[in-house]
């Protein structure tokens, strides 16, 4: 009998010394494409000195991030008697890509030389959910229906409800938008309260993104994924969503769902021939800087089209086609407005190696309007133009030459009737001609040798200049590329690729933000370019770079000083 109580008493102390698990979902049946927690709960005696190993099979969901463990401690008295318990909690944020049922099998932890185990966990998948959430992502376009290569101006929400003010966020990931052609905006992330399914909502925009398909077919609006940080409660000095907030802090993660788009091809019919592939609405431009020219005097124009489509890839288009004019160099430039549509400006240079005569005339040019489903056409005046050989004398234009709508060279006309051209008549020295020749050949040469020599100056002084310019100053000065960025990012510190070592580094949530979108930008646009064009940067985040390598710079001193 004594036996049999020694082994129950051994039994007892043997199972009130093992470690508790316990897995739960919140909420319990979450939305698909809504992300979700899954806690794990440790509840133990024992010393805990490290993270336990935790693993299972996840069914039917994705596991979006894993949070950090979180330790409490619970003391109590019993007949004098103190006693503790600690429990170690650890959240994963998972989604659920479709409703119905999802799973959790195998489940099992590592802990203090134990292997805890615990049931299959069933989770029931809604549709929608039953009231209206608290806060959530949400992806926003005009429309579900677009043309190919219309603009698609695409905003993620962050909704919060009143009573759940944001004091911070982190984005998870970014979508992939891998089949669209992309362009990004950093928006002013001014919070505004908003009413949605019957709930009022503060909301904010995260990210941006402007994109064009290329071709028909469906299309999808990837997910992005946030770790948010708020109060459950807020106070009566808490307003749109940011402030004090008396309450426990909490942190969740939320995801947007994904968008089905459907592109239709621009139709084929009554499409004219000189369609310039571009959709949305466009203003053309032409300026001439003027209209007679010399044989192989340098005719230059310029050509500006501005508007919503996706200008990136719009080549330039045949101005000037005459037989004795060559096209010598044409140079483009791209700038984005903040409005979301683009300037795209054509430099052409062309030669007249003979005469031509180019009577006044309009250029057509076609878009495609999606709003009315038709083409539009643009028409700009251009010409006259005339090139006349050497030893001739260019006729003087008239104002009845020059089309009243071009208003560009109207100034130009004027000049040329006050500042007649000069003729070039062969010259001719008779007996000391080899002599009057040979002179100016010297002279020429000379003056190309001083030229040359100048340029050359220039250029030792611009690289001196640059050599001594700082990064910072460079990047001012000059705007950001690649290269610049990398090495900013450099000197913050090393890691496995440039957005942990932005993520890791003590910088303001802000301009970590900020210099995470560059990485993004650089790395699924920017880089793919052949045209590696220098972007312009907000300053101040960079003046935060500037600053803490600064202040990590006089740390370092002040260390070695005191040794």
């Amino acid at each position: 009998m004594n036996k049999l109580l020694m082994i129950l008493m051994m039994l007892f102390m043997a199972l009130a010394n093992a470690s508790d698990l316990d897995v739960k979902v919140s909420p319990k049946e979450p939305v698909y494409n809504d992300a979700f927690e899954v806690e794990f709960e440790i509840s133990t005696d024992k010393d805990i000195n490290e993270e336990p190993s935790i693993s299972f099979e996840p069914i039917g969901v994705e596991v979006l991030s894993k949070g950090d463990p979180s330790v409490s401690t619970r003391t109590t008295f019993i007949n004098g008697k103190m006693s503790f318990e600690r429990k170690l909690s650890i959240k994963y944020s998972m989604v659920a890509p479709s409703s119905g049922y999802a799973f959790l099998r195998k489940i099992r932890v590592n802990f203090a030389g134990e292997e805890l185990k615990h049931k299959n966990i069933n989770i029931r998948v809604l549709q929608n959910a039953r009231r209206p959430l608290d806060m959530f992502v949400r992806a926003e376009v005009d429309k579900e229906q677009f043309y190919a290569g219309e603009s698609i101006l695409t905003r993620y929400y962050l909704y919060a409800a009143e009573e759940y003010p944001v004091s911070s966020f982190d984005v998870l990931k970014f979508p992939k938008l891998g089949k669209f052609m992309k362009r990004y905006h950093q928006e002013k992330m001014i919070p505004e309260r908003v009413s949605f399914q019957g709930r009022t909502y503060i909301r904010r925009v995260i990210y941006t993104a402007q994109l064009f398909a290329p071709d028909a077919g469906t299309y999808f609006i990837d997910p992005l994924s946030l770790n948010v940080v708020y109060s459950d409660r807020s106070s009566s000095s808490t307003r749109y969503g940011f402030g004090i907030a008396f309450g426990r802090t909490k942190k969740r993660s939320v995801r947007s769902k994904q968008i089905k788009l459907e592109i239709l091809p621009v139709p084929a019919a009554n499409m004219p021939k000189n369609f310039s592939g571009l959709v949305g609405k466009h203003n053309f431009k032409l300026v001439l800087n003027k209209q007679k020219f010399l044989a192989n005097e340098p005719i230059e124009l310029q050509f500006q089209v501005e508007g919503e489509g996706a200008l990136e890839l719009y080549d330039p288009p045949k101005i000037i086609q005459a037989t004795n004019i060559e096209e010598f160099e044409t140079s483009s430039d791209l700038k984005i407005n903040q409005d979301f549509t683009a300037i795209k400006t054509f430099e052409y240079t062309y030669l007249g190696r003979g005469d031509v005569s180019i009577p006044q005339k309009e250029l057509s040019f076609v878009y495609f309007d999606p709003e009315t489903g038709e083409f539009r056409e643009e028409l700009i005046d251009f010409g006259p133009l005339e090139v006349v050989g050497f030893g001739q004398s260019p006729t003087p234009i008239t104002k009845n030459e020059v089309s009243p709508k071009d208003e560009s060279t109207a100034p130009i006309v004027s000049d040329l009737q006050q500042k007649p051209s000069r003729v070039f008549a062969p010259l001719y020295k008779g007996i000391n001609s080899f002599v009057f020749y040979s002179k100016h050949l010297l002279i020429l040469i000379g003056t190309l040798l001083i030229l040359f020599l100048t340029y050359l100056a220039i250029k030792q002084f611009q690289s001196l200049r640059n050599r001594n310019m700082n990064l910072f100053e460079t990047i001012y000065k000059r705007g950001l590329d690649y290269s610049l960025f990398y090495q900013v990012v450099q000197k913050l510190g090393s890691g496995d690729n440039m957005q942990k070592v932005i993520e890791e580094s003590q910088l303001p949530k802000d301009s970590k933000q900020y210099l995470i979108s560059l990485v993004h930008l650089f790395n699924e646009d920017y880089k793919g370019r052949k045209d590696k064009r220098r972007i312009e940067i907000q300053k101040k985040h960079f003046q935060a770079v500037e600053k803490l390598l600064k202040k990590k710079t006089y740390e370092s001193d002040y260390q070695l000083s005191s040794i």
